[in-house]
C-alpha cells in the first residue's frame, strides 16, 4: 500500500495508511497527511497537484461523517401520483367510449401513465455521504484549517488522521521529566 507514495515521504516517516483511486491518493503518515491528485491540462498534460499538512502544526482534529441521504421531492410524488390515476382514468374512459376515441384515449391514458412512472422514479434522489477532516492550526484565533474530503468508505483512514495527530503530539522520551 505504500508503494503508492513511497517518492513522497522520507526514510524515517511511517506510512499509517493509504487510500488510492484512480485520481487521487491520500495517505497518512505518522508526521502529515499527503493529499496528491492527478488531473490533466486543457492540452493534455498530466498534472499533479500535492497538498500536505504537517501534524506538529495542528491543534485540532474535527472529523464528521455524514452517511448517505435520500432526498424526496414531494412535488415530483404528488404530481406523479395524480398524473397516473388521471391516465387509468383516461385509458378506461377511452375503452368504455369504443369507436375512434377509444385508441385516443387509450393512447392518451398510457401517455400519463409513462409520464407517472418517470416522475415517480425521478423524485428520490440518493446524496452520497462523506467525511471531512479539518485540521485547525495552532494560531491566536483558531482560524487557519485545511480542510480534506473523503468518501464515506474511508473512515479508517480519517481515524488514522486523528491517531497520527495524537501520536505527533505525544512527548519523546527525552522530555519526560
Amino acid at each position: 500500500m505504500a508503494n503508492e507514495v513511497d517518492e513522497y515521504i522520507s526514510e524515517q516517516e511511517q506510512v499509517n495508511a493509504v487510500s488510492a483511486g484512480d485520481t487521487r491518493t491520500f495517505a497518512v503518515t505518522d508526521r502529515r497527511v499527503l493529499d496528491i491528485q492527478q488531473t490533466e491540462s486543457a492540452t493534455g498534460k498530466s498534472i499533479e497537484n500535492i497538498e500536505t499538512t504537517l501534524f506538529t502544526d495542528v491543534a485540532k482534529v474535527d472529523v464528521s461523517i455524514q452517511g448517505s441521504t435520500t432526498n424526496t421531492d414531494t412535488m415530483k410524488m404528488v404530481a406523479g401520483i395524480l398524473f397516473g390515476l388521471l391516465g387509468v382514468v383516461v385509458a378506461f374512459l377511452g375503452l368504455d367510449t369504443g369507436g375512434d376515441g377509444a385508441a385516443i384515449g387509450v393512447v392518451v391514458g398510457l401517455i400519463l401513465l409513462g409520464l407517472a412512472i418517470w416522475l415517480l422514479m425521478n423524485a428520490t434522489e440518493r446524496i452520497p455521504g462523506g467525511i471531512r477532516i479539518d485540521l485547525r492550526h495552532k494560531t491566536p484565533d483558531d482560524t487557519v484549517s485545511d480542510r480534506y474530503i473523503l468518501p464515506e468508505s474511508q473512515a479508517g483512514t480519517a481515524r488514522a488522521v486523528v491517531r497520527s495527530v495524537g501520536g505527533a503530539h505525544r512527548p519523546s522520551v527525552s522530555e519526560n521529566p
